[in-house]
């Protein structure tokens, strides 16, 4: 025979403890009315800091650069992310990462492509370049 010891699980107390707050209590990012702090939000906008959250600023530090096209294939331009380039045509955001990323081909009236970036001495330039038109493939029966 051995000896049988139950199991002994710490039970979490739900409850919040007294003179607890919660973890986004009192943040208000912009609707702070302290001057002193709307000022450093601006400067911190202004330098395109990572750490800064303000979905109005677009500060997309992983964000892909995007370029848009008709569907002719004739380049319009190029975006620094996805959100922007959706914003600016009138598209879902999330279609438009789509295209990039190629799950669809086109986003309405337009095709969005990763931009193809190139390195020429120390310079970052966008290769402006058009693409194939769209073309739809029909759905033909042989048989």
């Amino acid at each position: 025979m051995e000896l049988y010891i139950e199991p002994s699980w710490a039970k979490k107390d739900t409850k919040f403890k007294k003179g607890h707050a919660t973890w986004n209590k009192g943040r208000k990012d912009w609707t702070t009315t302290d001057p002193v702090k709307r000022r450093k939000m601006r400067r911190d906008l202004a330098k395109g800091r990572k750490h800064v959250w303000d979905k109005r600023a677009h500060i997309a530090y992983n964000g892909i650069p995007t370029s848009v096209y008709n569907l002719a294939g004739e380049y319009l331009g190029t975006f620094l992310s996805a959100t922007i380039a959706a914003e600016k045509f009138g598209q879902t955001a999330r279609n438009v990462r789509h295209c990039v990323s190629d799950k669809r081909k086109r986003c309405g009236e337009y095709m969005f492509r990763k931009a193809k970036i190139e390195t020429f001495r120390g310079e970052k330039l966008v290769k402006k370049e058009n693409i194939e038109p769209y073309s739809r493939k029909s759905k033909t029966l042989s048989l």
